[in-house]
């Protein structure tokens, strides 16, 4: 049920969303509406038709539009969508997949074929066809529900659609959602739920932005027995398509001229040979570490008339990421070659992306085509108006920044260095919350979606009845008392927090100060002060005051280090822990001086341990490891070292500090936490 939570609930729509499962009050909002994006209030689009006597007509379209919704909430988990321009006579660019984030204003640019500038130049000049921009969202959602169970086979149900439909058939969804239910005995009350569940199974999105669907051939569909409780809640992916004339909505705004966002190029009547070949990056901007970004395009040799081959480069800068290249061909040859991107990152690395075919003056590159995965990280206005959000590097760099005006950021996986947490920070007061960051491409942040926001529930508990406890959610100021006896001593309470950054609580035992503010299941009233001990704060368990607990501090080593030199080479062995060694736990518990039991570490997740050296004044990793996942979170750890890394080893087992350590990542209720310690004071 946990994974479904907060998906957009299809049998319970608000406006043009839908309910969040599982998360009462919430909407998710999906997008139901294209608007062209502007800049200094000019809509974002650029038509350059090309004209020729040698050779057929081209051109390219540029375009910024935003999908947006009528509905506010948390943006919707959009997995896919599919791009299409079309006029009455059909389409005039081939379907494009775009990557969500590109629905919220990235640039793009579409290459024309020749019919398709032949289309657009009468579209421009006497505007009369309606240019249609068709977009296909796809959005991972929870089914509706209905009162009906089924078993079937999957191919068989292919085979009957096939006989009844045609085999290979394209049908409109709700034709096939009638027939499903007609093939499966539901009634017509159960046709929507019963859809998108079967209709996975036997049937495939249709080429293009629309909402129908091809039947699977019966022997490419699985066979077996599959059974279908429509009652119970489902994942499933919901299709929505959104549409727009973006002429029209230009020539609007530009009082019925589409004169600006024309570019005429009229090429030489004489096969000079001289071919300029534009070259565009769909990339969701801005980028990070990127100060330049290159194009590379290569033809080979074309005996007899060019018996070498032609290559060139050339700089895409600024937000459009366009730029135009002249290659010298045979007189009226045609370009035909390969071209790929290559990124110089503020690393000083240079990366090369795979090399794409192309065959005509429009070279259009996305974000499959740049060298390295991109993470995009998009922050809605609600949570920009309450905090900023940096994106930090697993070395410790702040990768990027989110803030009003700059809601998104496309930060490259770095190779040794790639995202590791988001670190958000209210502007106001609050908390600091931190995020480990997962393998997805794109996360998508609102105040709804952080832990901390919503209701939250807790248990009063009384060491010393009877008291009577005052206490306030953290961002209100209306008092509320609970009386706790010796036959009552405990109570439960529960809140509302609509700030992700101010989630918990205060209390008091009147008339005592206010707590700082608290959240968590248990809170124990008169409870002790933390208490240090070398360094470590021990607090006492709240569901048993015996028991007294810390953030475990390492990382230690385990066992003395082992590095074997043999000429130039050397090899290095080490064992790490991330817990205190029993005889330092017992000392904690003596400075206790009786108040506790025992001691204990709080659980943890270590992802990672690595020993780094310095080199020229960076950290760098020798090794890397996860933790054995339970106390003592130890890591063994092995290099091949080469001359300068051994000398900083060495020096470090010698004794001197500054030349090697150990750092460790511990997650701890949901908190990253970056430890480090010097490999010469572990030594000592």
């Amino acid at each position: 049920m946990s994974v479904l939570q907060g998906l957009p609930d299809l049998g319970a729509p608000a406006g043009s969303g839908f309910a969040a499962f599982g998360r009462e009050g919430l909407v998710v909002s999906v997008p139901d509406r294209l608007e062209l994006a502007r800049r200094d209030g000019v809509p974002e689009l650029l038509v350059s038709l090309e004209r020729s006597l040698v050779f057929p007509p081209s051109g390219l379209l540029e375009l910024a539009f935003t999908a947006l919704s009528s509905t506010p909430g948390v943006p919707a988990d959009v997995r896919e969508s599919v791009l299409e321009l079309s006029v009455v006579l059909g389409p005039i660019s081939p379907p494009a997949a775009l990557a969500a984030d590109q629905l919220l204003g990235a640039r793009l640019a579409i290459a024309l074929t020749p019919e398709a500038a032949q289309v657009i130049a009468r579209l421009v000049e006497d505007a009369t066809l309606p240019i249609d921009a068709a977009v296909r969202l796809a959005v991972r959602a929870v089914a509706p529900r209905a009162a009906f169970q089924t078993e079937f086979d999957p191919r068989d149900l292919a085979a009957r659609l096939a006989t009844r439909l045609g085999s290979g058939a394209r049908v409109t969804r709700s034709a096939l959602a009638l027939t499903l239910a007609d093939l499966l005995g539901a009634g017509p009350d159960a046709a929507e739920a019963l859809a998108p569940r079967a209709a996975a199974l036997v049937a495939v999105p249709a080429p293009g932005a629309t909402l129908d669907l091809v039947l699977r051939a019966p022997a490419e569909v699985d066979h077996g027995s599959v059974r279908l409780d429509l009652a119970e809640p489902a994942a499933v992916i919901a299709h929505r398509v959104l549409s727009f004339d973006p002429f029209a909505a230009a020539r609007e705004v530009a009082g019925g001229s589409l004169d600006r966002h024309v570019r005429l190029i009229t090429l030489p009547g004489l096969p000079t040979g001289q071919v300029p070949v534009h070259v565009s990056a769909n990339l969701p901007e801005p980028v990070t570490d990127l100060p330049t970004l290159l194009a590379d395009v290569r033809i080979p040799p074309a005996p007899p008339k060019r018996p070498h081959a032609v290559s060139g480069s050339l700089t895409l800068d600024g937000a459009g990421r366009t730029g135009t290249l002249t290659l010298t061909l045979a007189a009226g040859e045609p370009p035909s070659g390969e071209a790929r991107l290559r990124a110089l990152m503020s690393t000083g690395e240079e990366v090369e992306g795979p090399w794409r075919p192309f065959d005509r003056r429009q070279i259009v590159l996305d974000r499959d085509d740049f060298p390295l995965p991109l993470r995009v990280v998009l922050a809605s206005d609600a949570l920009l108006a309450l905090a900023a959000v940096d994106v930090v590097r697993r070395s410790g760099r702040t990768a990027g920044r989110l803030a009003p005006g700059t809601p998104t950021v496309a930060v490259p996986d770095l190779p040794g260095d790639p995202v590791a947490r988001l670190v958000i920070r209210p502007l106001g007061r609050g908390r600091v919350l931190e995020l480990p960051v997962d393998d997805r491409q794109r996360l998508d942040l609102d105040p709804a979606v952080l832990p901390g926001f919503g209701g939250h529930r807790a248990r009063l508990v009384a060491l010393r009845p009877p008291v009577t406890v005052e206490w306030a959610p953290e961002a209100e100021t209306e008092v509320r008392r609970v009386p706790l006896s010796v036959a009552r001593p405990e109570a439960e309470i529960g809140w509302t927090a609509d700030s992700p950054f101010r989630p918990g609580l205060r209390w008091r035992v009147a008339p005592g100060p206010w707590s700082e503010p608290v959240d968590g299941p248990v809170i124990t009233v008169d409870q002790a002060a933390p208490v240090v001990v070398d360094g470590v704060e021990l607090v006492p368990d709240p569901r048993d005051p015996s028991v007294w607990v810390y953030v475990p501090p390492g990382p230690f080593l385990d066992r003395e280090p082992s590095l074997l030199v043999a000429g130039e080479t050397a090899f290095l062995q080490l064992t790490s822990r991330i817990d205190l060694p029993e005889p330092a736990k017992a000392a904690l518990l003596g400075a206790l001086a009786g108040r506790a039991g025992r001691v204990r570490a709080l659980p943890v997740t270590v992802p990672r341990v690595a020993l780094q050296v310095k080199e020229d004044g960076t950290w760098q990793d020798v090794a890397t490891g996860g933790s054995s996942g339970s106390p003592p979170w130890r890591t063994a750890l092995s290099a091949l070292l080469d001359p300068s890394r051994a000398e900083a080893v060495k020096a470090a087992l010698s004794g001197t500090a500054g030349r090697a350590r150990l750092v460790a990542e511990l997650i701890e209720s949901d908190i990253v936490r970056v430890q480090s310690r010097d490999l010469a004071d572990l030594i000592k």
